[in-house]
């Protein structure tokens, strides 16, 4: 320890510009005063040990963890505007009541005209298919985050959540800095319910990203008129045509729309009557698309994907009978289900029946 310090000296008075330097004032006021600056009153005695090994590596320790901390404040990370607990750990931000209460009251406050609440104060964003962007607001109120989702094209749902984020960037030098707290806002194409509120954070170098008061709303079910298509008719489910009625076609689904997107199932329902038409049978006949039935495919409730059921004829909302179905312990679910039907049905190359005359 002494020849290190000797050497240092050394090395530093070799590297000795030849002209005295200005003395580091900022250094000197920065150093951190002794706890003890004379004896106590009255004492007639004061022995004060010192060890001067001890001493060196106590004070090179304590400079080390200053420019630790120093290093920490290079990388800062975007403020946060949200409150956090006095006690800065993950486990006191998870546990602080004013996060619940907060979350509680809103999902109370805020079913609003279009919006429905589908889950309250967990703890965990919402992580599936359909996701249209992240917003970082200035309070927790889901009035802001529904404006959000109605400026954007498809969204249906959103999320809202306080989120412990680092103040500093965690780099190895500083591998766990203080936290502050991000209210966030994200946004959806498909519904959203409990059970995609499956993200938990993570952990960065030492920092524990962790996750509170999350909330998620879904509007009422509702899609666009499209040209050249009657409709939409909402349906209870999807339709499941009689036995015998041969009039189902195929099923497509859609997973990277990112929002449920009926325009998808007009496309593909016309894209289908083409190359049908230009590959007909012996007699002249092919298999025209002239009704679909779109809606959204649910995991356990998670929004999945857009599904595109297409047919030869239209059918009637007493057809759409099918809630979903099980597939071992999920269940897959039908909800914003809707209808289209062809304003001048395709007749498939077969000649037009013509009444006859009176």
């Amino acid at each position: 320890m002494r020849a290190a310090l000797l050497t240092a000296a050394l090395l530093g008075l070799a590297a000795a510009a030849p002209r005295p330097q200005g003395i580091d004032f900022g250094s000197f006021d920065a150093a951190e005063e002794p706890e003890v600056q004379g004896p106590p009153a009255g004492a007639t005695t004061d022995v004060i040990p010192i060890d001067k090994e001890e001493l060196v590596e106590e004070l090179t320790t304590l400079r080390v963890k200053r420019e630790v901390a120093d290093v920490c404040k290079l990388f800062t990370e975007p403020a946060g505007s949200g409150p956090k607990p006095d006690t800065d750990t993950p486990l006191a931000f998870l546990a602080w009541k004013e996060f619940s209460d907060a979350a509680m009251q809103a999902a109370t406050d805020h079913p609003g005209p279009l919006y429905k609440s589908t889950f309250a104060n967990r703890d965990g964003s919402t992580h599936q298919n359909g996701y249209l962007g992240l917003h970082t607001i200035s309070a927790y109120d889901p009035k802001i985050c529904e404006a959000k989702c109605n400026e954007k094209e498809g969204c249906v749902s959103f999320n809202l959540f306080f989120e412990r984020n680092p103040m500093y960037k965690p780099t190895p030098e500083c591998p766990n800095p203080p936290s502050h707290t991000n209210i966030k806002c994200t946004l959806w194409g498909f519904p959203i319910a409990g059970g995609s509120a499956v993200n938990r954070g993570e952990t960065r170098q030492e920092f524990k990203v962790v996750i509170a008061g999350s909330n998620g709303w879904t509007k009422q079910a509702s899609a666009n008129p499209i040209n050249k298509f009657t409709g939409p008719v909402a349906l209870p489910g999807a339709i499941n045509e009689p036995s015998g009625a041969k009039s189902y076609i195929r099923t497509q689904t859609f997973k990277t729309s990112g929002y449920f997107m009926p325009e998808l199932c007009a496309s593909g329902c016309e894209t289908m009557t083409a190359y049908n038409s230009r590959h007909r049978k012996p007699d002249g006949t092919y298999v025209p698309c002239n009704f679909f039935n779109a809606y959204v495919l649910t995991t356990n409730g998670v929004g999945e994907a857009t599904v595109c059921a297409y047919y030869t004829k239209e059918w009637s909302s007493e057809y759409a009978v099918n809630k979903g179905q099980w597939r071992g312990a999920d269940f897959y679910g039908v909800t914003n289900s809707f209808s289209y039907a062809l304003t001048t049905p395709d007749l498939g190359g077969k000649a037009a029946t013509v009444p006859p005359a009176l």
